[in-house]
């Protein structure tokens, strides 16, 4: 695509105004995920809500946005990334008025579908975006600096999710009790959507690119079965219709793929490029990221629901508890725009190394602790190098996956990536669940403390994995911050 596609331009205050614009949006789309979590008790009583809406205040959520992010993605190549990151935007502030202003546990189930809907045509975007604003190849250090920064908000609203809904369920906004987790999201939305017309930058793909309806079709079914099966299975306690809609996610996988390779090689606008995948940099990278997110996500949240129904804290303290986890990860999300330059691959190594330590840190300190854990402190220092580790690997591995595409794909890949976040956070979820849940079976404090221990000890063998994984990806032509485009600086917006 050429530079004249661009309205603003890659150099100056202009772009770093713009990539707060849509990191701010990226922070409140998955901040209000994880706050949803927290205030999920008093939802289901004031609506009066049954246990399967109340489920699918979570679920539907997480169906709509897994299924479509990828076509999401691609409608932003096809449309205009800008046009698409605004109407998903305005969306999810409609979303989120509903959302807040709901009567039942249907009707909530509803509004979140719709939440999920316009969050993955509006997020796969802020990737994109990114690419456009700090393309491969130009400006290494900027280039670091902005992936650090998007490390960091992927990272913190997790962290911070029980600790912000805590706080808000606590105060009690205007006596709304839990509406306002949702309705914060207006303000913001309309803040974002007043500097995006101003800022963003408008790109998409060159050429005739089509929309493969039959590749949507084929990845939205794939997805909402496995997702669905990965959230609903295991509360059911593995039925068969969960074993039977694994099978069929898996066909419907292989069938995408299949489909997906064929369009590929017959330059018919597919879905998804396959040729993503002859970059090592991005298939080893996307591997690491399934493996990174399938042992934080389930940690974090077992973590929190040891230290609420294990030690007795309140959902806001557990929040406050898991603090030191998020400062680590904010000071080395920043730090990786100085560090990456001179450290290449290995800041991604580092970083896993010191997520193992923090890791083994953590399991030794409950393990020595008072049961139940007489005070958060105690696994501060544990959280904190857990964090800092964090922070070395995110943001970097972010630059390294989406250096390795070409400008055409940004929201395929930036799609792709997304989808692998939350696919992995549901895998790792369902998988620690049996070890976690079968462990707390007592349910005692002594109970809750083995769990929370055979988690953390999961989550360190899989960061051990990272740590291997990353000797596999290629050094020095792929490195976060080199030359990692295969195209020019003139070709991209």
């Amino acid at each position: 695509m050429s530079a004249a596609e661009t309205t603003v331009p890659r150099t100056g205050s202009g772009r770093w105004v713009a990539l707060v614009v849509v990191l701010v949006a990226s922070f409140m789309q998955l901040l209000d995920g994880t706050i949803t979590n927290v205030a999920i008790p008093l939802i289901k009583r004031d609506l009066q809500a049954t246990d399967a809406q109340i489920q699918f205040v979570l679920a539907a959520y997480l169906l709509a946005y897994a299924a479509l992010l990828i076509t999401g993605g691609r409608i932003g190549d096809i449309i205009g990334r800008k046009r698409s990151f605004m109407i998903g935007m305005v969306g999810f502030i409609l979303a989120s008025i509903l959302c807040g202003l709901c009567q039942s546990g249907l009707q909530l189930d509803l509004a979140r579908g719709l939440q999920g809907i316009t969050a993955a045509l509006m997020l796969p975007q802020v990737l994109a975006v990114m690419q456009v604003l700090f393309p491969p190849g130009s400006h290494p250090g900027d280039r670091a600096k902005a992936f650090g920064l998007y490390g960091l908000t992927l990272g913190l609203p997790t962290l911070l999710g029980p600790f912000v809904g805590g706080g808000i369920l606590q105060a009690n906004l205007g006596g709304l009790g839990w509406r306002p987790i949702f309705l914060v999201n207006v303000p913001i939305g309309i803040a974002v959507l007043l500097l995006a017309p101003r800022f963003l930058p408008e790109s998409k793909a060159t050429g005739k690119v089509r929309l493969d309806l039959v590749g949507v079709v084929l990845i939205a079914v794939a997805l909402v079965l496995l997702v669905g099966v990965l959230v609903q299975g295991r509360q059911a306690g593995w039925p068969a219709w969960a074993w039977i809609g694994g099978v069929l996610a898996i066909a419907a996988l292989v069938a995408f793929w299949w489909w997906e390779s064929r369009l590929t090689e017959q330059q018919r606008s597919p879905l998804l490029p396959m040729t993503l995948f002859h970059d090592r940099a991005f298939s080893v990278g996307l591997l690491i990221t399934l493996v990174v997110f399938a042992g934080f996500t389930p940690l974090v949240f077992f973590f929190s629901i040891y230290l609420q129904l294990g030690v007795g804290y309140s959902p806001l303290a557990a929040g406050i508890t898991t603090v030191p986890f998020a400062v680590g990860s904010m000071i080395t999300s920043i730090a990786s725009a100085m560090l990456a330059p001179k450290l290449g691959r290995t800041l991604l190594t580092l970083g896993a190394a010191v997520v193992c330590v923090g890791m083994a840190a953590l399991a030794v300190t409950i393990g020595f602790a008072a049961v139940p854990l007489a005070s958060g402190w105690l696994v501060a220092p544990a959280l904190l190098i857990a964090g800092l580790g964090l922070g070395m690997l995110v943001g970097p591995l972010v630059n390294v996956i989406l250096g390795a595409s070409k400008s055409a794909d940004a929201g395929a890949a930036s799609g792709v990536l997304n989808n692998v976040n939350i696919v992995a956070g549901a895998v790792g979820v369902a998988l620690f669940g049996v070890i976690f849940f079968s462990a707390a079976g007592g349910g005692t404090a002594l109970a809750y403390t083995s769990a929370v221990r055979l988690t953390i000890i999961s989550t360190l063998v899989a960061f051990a994995i990272v740590l291997v994984l990353t000797f596999a990806l290629p050094q020095p032509a792929r490195t976060p911050v080199a030359n990692v485009g295969r195209t020019p600086e003139g070709s991209h917006s």
